[in-house]
């Protein structure tokens, strides 16, 4: 996340533009919103992708730890769909007490920043952005389409540009691959989560599974891979498959 900052002068159109609307500026704009940061501000949305209306961008899910009061202080706490207590490491079960494992799903996050968007009547322009340039009293904000968007602050979410690798060197990438099952029989504990399996084949890679129950019937069963390219498809789906059969039957 970078957040770059102009002076303020008199002809700007913005004050603050966010650039591209992921989960990384819907919790900036959550935050704002809820703490009074966006009153009597002229704001912008910028984002070549619709959030909402396509399961396709909207079926990831975030998981973090957080204490009460870090979730108080955070204010998510009606966004959360799944939490846990207690976490399984090496076939051990432990207490992670003060913290707690919170999932929220990228869906509720998106729909929650929409409808602030919404009330705030906020412009969204469907644009990607090819340029940001800082004037003195300005930041210039060029889009792909050939508009101009002058603001006094952005949020700029976009991935970084990384350096090309030497010969000798590679960029090592965190890719992910997971279903939802729904067991026959009550196999799940609904207080556990189990917590970087690496009990599964590497494949020349770091791999783990994660399981993330919902209740005795129904979980999230996720392949993580840390390799210098993302998981293949059908890769993932054998992995999972075999891994979801020798832990918990048919699903």
């Amino acid at each position: 996340m970078v957040k770059e900052k102009a002076p303020i002068a008199q002809d700007i159109a913005f004050d603050y533009v966010f650039i591209g609307m992921g989960a990384a500026n819907s919790l900036i704009l959550i935050k704002l919103f809820e703490s009074g940061g966006l009153l009597h501000k002229n704001l912008a949305i910028i984002d070549p992708i619709k959030r909402l209306g396509s399961p396709k961008q909207s079926d990831k899910t975030f998981c973090f730890w957080a204490t009460v009061a870090e979730m108080n202080e955070m204010g998510l706490a009606h966004l959360v769909s799944a939490s846990w207590s207690k976490a399984q490491i090496n076939n051990q079960t432990n207490e992670i007490h003060p913290f707690t494992y919170y999932q929220i799903k990228s869906w509720d996050l998106f729909a929650y920043s929409h409808e602030i968007i919404e009330r705030l009547k906020i412009p969204v322009y469907a644009d990607a952005i090819v340029e940001t340039v800082s004037q003195q009293d300005a930041l210039i904000v060029k889009g792909e389409s050939g508009s101009v968007y002058r603001c006094l602050e952005a949020f700029d979410s976009r991935p970084p540009q990384f350096a090309q690798c030497q010969s000798n060197e590679t960029h090592l990438l965190q890719s992910f691959y997971g279903y939802v099952v729904e067991s026959e029989e009550a196999v799940f504990d609904s207080e556990s989560f189990v917590m970087m399996d690496f009990q599964v084949p590497q494949m020349e890679n770091t791999q783990f599974m994660y399981v993330l129950p919902y209740d005795s019937r129904h979980a999230l069963v996720e392949l993580t891979r840390f390799g210098s390219e993302p998981i293949p498809k059908l890769e993932a789906q054998n992995a999972l498959q075999e891994y979801i059969q020798q832990h918990f039957g048919t699903v």
